[in-house]
Formats: C-alpha cells, structure tokens, sequence
C-alpha cells in the first residue's frame, strides 16, 4: 500500500513529464534531475539580481487577450455597435467543464 502512494506521488508525475520516460534508466533520471536543478539555479541566480523569471504563456492564449483587447478598443472607439462586440464576445468565449 505505501508503495502505491508513492507512485502516486506529484513529483514523481512532474519528472515523467520531464524526462518524457514512464520507465526511465537510472542515467535517464540522473541526467534529468541534473538539467531540473540547474534549471532551478538559474531561477534563482535570476531572482537574486532582480529580474523573475519569465512566465512561459502559451501562443493560444496571447492571442486570444489580442482579440479581447481589441474588441474593447472597438467599442470604445465607436468602430462596433454594442451587439457586434457581444456576438464577438461570444465567440471568444472559452468554456472549461
């Protein structure tokens, strides 16, 4: 039973999902463990001179803020009737279930 809990651990998910192996070799895991803590430590190095990291934004979801922003520039400058900006809003709308 513990061993079951264990595998259901969310780290060990996140370093499947980074090394791209359900069942990786030992030297698999060891060089990926390695790149995850360099990568840390340029996380830090970054935040210790005073610029964060960047957050990774998926294209999908730029674009869509573009469309959004856009619509209300529209609207505000006359360039769309309030039921064109909402039919549009409608179809920029994004349902998660």
């Amino acid at each position: 039973m513990v061993i079951l809990n264990v595998l259901r651990c969310p780290a060990v998910f996140s370093h499947t999902r980074l090394i791209g192996h359900a069942h990786p070799s030992l030297w698999v895991l060891v060089e990926s463990l390695k790149m995850d803590e360099a990568g840390v430590a340029m996380d830090l190095l970054k935040v210790a001179r005073g610029e964060p990291p960047a957050k990774r934004v998926k294209r999908s979801m730029e674009q869509h803020q573009c469309r959004l922003q856009q619509l209300c520039a529209d609207r505000c400058d006359d360039k769309k009737s309030l039921q064109e900006v909402l039919r549009a809003l409608g179809h920029c709308v994004r349902v998660h279930i």
